[in-house]
């Protein structure tokens, strides 16, 4: 199973691989529902109306080891500067498990006793999160009608992501919820383009706005955030020009989903696969 942090900086802290593992993973599975009710209805005179999940705390124990003293203050002099920063600047990081990441911070750390035959100690870190489900991001990407791709290449965008981008068919092709439940979804669009709409299983998103050449538009239906940027990182937020007729947030459903658009930009479709653990894997 592979588990590591990646701060809000990039670093990448391994807590599953030599000189750091973890000791009880248990924990990182666990998960909990709060939940609300009318004591006025149902059976029994209590009528469960809601789930939610709530700011969740977890604990990991991990083994250190080192080669030399001067390896192991290395190794956790890294560790603390790396998840400080990201308390520091209020930014999150993320703790991956396999391919699923949780948002979260790492706000504090208790030793065991230091063993100086074998450079090693227990090390139990404090997981916080504001928004205790996993995610795997899941991008598909939709290209002009006259910037067909070859088998293999991919696109281009002048934004950097961490992501493969592959060719669809053309100007009405699938979107693909493999997941159990409707999905959030960031919407990137690239100009250039007036007004840009889509539709996506009969549903309508639309930004009335232009998008130059070298901008692009962003969609994101978890924070309601509708926001453009020029070719210099400059942000603008666009929220008040969504149509405001079809809901711009709207989750993406389960299954194939055609996806029609002019064909005149192109666009990609991130989904948010959210769980409350990470999916088993052998």
């Amino acid at each position: 199973m592979k588990i590591y942090y990646l701060s809000s900086s990039g670093d990448e802290i391994h807590l599953n691989k030599w000189p750091i593992m973890v000791s009880n993973q248990a924990e990182i599975f666990e998960n909990e529902w709060a939940y609300e009710y009318d004591s006025m209805s149902g059976i029994n005179g209590v009528k469960i109306t809601s789930f939610n999940k709530k700011l969740a705390e977890k604990d990991l124990k991990l083994e250190v080891f080192a080669d030399s003293e001067e390896h192991y203050a290395s190794i956790v002099e890294s560790f603390h500067e790396s998840c400080e920063k990201d308390i520091i600047n209020l930014t999150p990081g993320k703790l991956f498990v396999n391919n699923y990441y949780i948002q979260c911070y790492i706000s504090g750390s208790q030793y065991g006793e230091y063993d100086e035959n074998f450079y090693a100690v227990e090390k139990t870190i404090s997981i916080v999160t504001e928004y205790p489900f996993w995610c795997q991001d899941v991008v598909t990407s939709f290209y002009k009608k006259e910037e067909a791709l070859l088998d293999g290449e991919t696109l281009d965008y002048p934004r950097v992501y961490p992501y493969d981008y592959k060719r669809s068919d053309d100007a009405g092709s699938n979107l693909l919820n493999n997941h159990y439940a409707p999905c959030d979804f960031q919407m990137c669009i690239q100009g250039a383009c007036v007004e840009p709409d889509i539709t996506i299983g009969g549903h309508l998103y639309e930004v009335k706005t232009t998008v130059s050449d070298n901008e692009y538009l962003i969609i994101d239906s978890r924070f309601n955030t509708v926001k453009k940027y020029d070719k210099y990182g400059n942000e603008f937020d666009v929220f008040n020009s969504r149509n405001k007729e079809s809901d711009l947030f709207q989750k993406i459903p389960v299954g194939n989903s055609l996806t029609v658009w002019s064909g005149e930009f192109s666009f990609d479709v991130t989904l948010f696969y959210e769980r409350s653990e990470p999916k088993w894997t052998l």
